[in-house]
């Protein structure tokens, strides 16, 4: 016995069983992109504090990216968007906090992806809890850390359009 809790083992192996089926059903979307190419739709959200935005690490990917995820068949974004974070990161924003700040369409995985990206700015700094499931990391970066990190393509995207920085070659 090593000493862990007997719930806390199985709470661990719980969610690495389910990061294992996130990163499945990730390649699986893959695939499907590849044959279907299809159009999807995204809803994320940047959350500023104090000149720094949270950051997410999926578990089926190495990139950092906002919380967010696809928008449902009759969801408005901003709602998409919401239901997301409070989903990954265990918050919940009021709709009025939110404003359009970017809208992209990128090919990505094969498929077309267009994405809206909302932003909040908060006074004080919330207190993220990820899942350890989808979201397996958060932090706070400033938009030039952020931009020397490897970003998700629409993040990039959005915090160059925000920051007014050229787009890398």
């Amino acid at each position: 016995m090593t000493g862990d809790h007997p719930s806390e083992t199985r709470a661990g192996i719980a969610d690495r069983a389910w990061q294992l089926a996130y990163r499945a059903a990730y390649a699986g979307l893959r695939l499907w992109w590849w044959l279907a190419r299809p159009q999807t739709h995204g809803a994320l959200i940047a959350i500023w504090h104090d000149g720094e935005l949270l950051l997410v690490r999926n578990s089926y990917r190495r990139a950092l990216s906002l919380p967010g995820g696809f928008i449902r068949r009759d969801e408005e974004p901003a709602t998409a968007a919401l239901r997301e974070l409070r989903e990954e990161l265990a918050l919940a924003l009021d709709l009025r906090q939110l404003r359009l700040a970017w809208r992209g369409r990128r090919v990505i995985d094969h498929r077309t992806d267009n994405v809206l990206v909302f932003e909040a700015t908060l006074a004080q700094r919330p207190a993220p809890r990820a899942d350890n499931r989808e979201v397996v990391w958060y932090g706070w970066h400033g938009a030039r850390q952020a931009l020397a990190a490897d970003l998700a393509p629409h993040v990039r995207d959005y915090l160059e359009h925000r920051t007014g920085t050229p787009p890398a070659p």
